[in-house]
C-alpha cells in the first residue's frame, strides 16, 4: 500500500467510511512515523468529534482557503502554512494536522475533506504535555488535552482538499501519501525552524492515533 510503502511498512486492507482513514502509530510504540495502521472511523462517534471540536478555544485564526487550487497547489500551500506556523507562531510546541469531513456541503459531492490545523504550546504547570497526550489517549478523550494545553493558530474548513483527494473517499491512501511526502519534505528542508516544535501529528478526526511526523520528548 501506498502509505506504507512510504513509511517502510506493511498495512492491512481497508474501506473508508465517511471520514476516511486513520494513519497511526499505536501508544508505545517508538516515538517517529515507523509504524503505520489502519482503522475506520464509526458514524457513532460524531457526538464525541462534535465535543471535541466544542472545547478548543480560538485565540488566532488565519484564512487559508485553497479550494480553488490545483493539487500541487494546495500541497505547496499546506507546506508554507506549516513553516509558518513554525517561524511567525514561535511558541508552537505541538502541531496537529486533522483530516475531517464533518462539514461537508458542496454541488459536487456530498463529502468533502478538509485539512484542519491547530498549534498549541503547554501552560506553565508541573505536567509535560506527553503527560496531557497520554493521559487524553487513555480516557478516549482529546478534548481533555485541548482544555490543558493553550491553542495559539487555528484554521479549521479552510483548507479543501477535494484537489489531493478526487475520488474520495475512494482511493484515498495516494492523497494521504501526497500529503505526508509534502510534510516530511517540509520538515527536511527547514530542519532548523521546526526545532522549537517538538510534536506535529496527522490524523483523522476521531482518531486517538496519529502519524508522528516529529515526536521528541516535551
Amino acid at each position: 500500500m501506498l502509505a506504507g510503502r512510504l513509511l517502510g511498512v506493511s498495512l492491512p486492507a481497508w474501506r473508508p467510511l465517511r471520514a476516511g482513514l486513520y494513519a497511526c502509530t499505536p501508544r508505545g510504540g517508538a516515538p517517529s512515523a515507523t509504524t503505520v495502521g489502519y482503522k475506520l472511523l464509526s458514524l457513532t462517534q460524531t457526538d464525541a468529534t462534535n465535543a471535541v471540536q466544542a472545547k478548543r478555544k480560538v485565540k488566532s485564526r488565519q484564512k487559508i482557503n485553497v479550494g480553488t487550487m490545483n493539487e500541487q497547489q494546495a500541497l505547496k500551500k499546506i507546506q508554507e502554512t506549516l513553516l509558518h506556523l513554525a517561524t511567525d507562531y514561535q511558541a508552537s510546541e505541538c502541531i496537529f494536522m486533522e483530516i475531517d469531513t464533518s462539514v461537508s456541503n458542496t454541488n459536487k459531492k456530498e463529502i468533502v475533506p478538509y485539512l484542519n490545523l491547530y498549534a498549541h504550546s503547554k501552560p506553565n504547570t508541573n505536567m509535560r504535555l506527553d503527560e496531557f497526550i497520554n493521559t487524553a489517549i487513555d480516557q478516549q478523550d482529546l478534548g481533555y488535552m485541548f482544555d490543558h494545553i493553550d491553542l495559539i493558530f487555528s484554521s479549521s474548513f479552510e483548507m479543501n482538499l477535494e484537489s489531493v483527494y478526487p475520488h474520495w473517499p475512494e482511493a484515498t491512501e495516494a492523497g494521504d501519501e501526497k500529503i505526508i511526502n509534502a510534510l516530511q519534505e517540509s520538515l527536511a528542508q527547514h530542519k532548523e525552524k521546526f526545532q522549537a516544535v517538538k510534536k506535529i501529528y496527522f490524523y483523522y478526526l476521531g482518531s486517538f492515533e496519529f502519524v508522528k511526523l516529529k515526536d521528541e520528548p516535551a
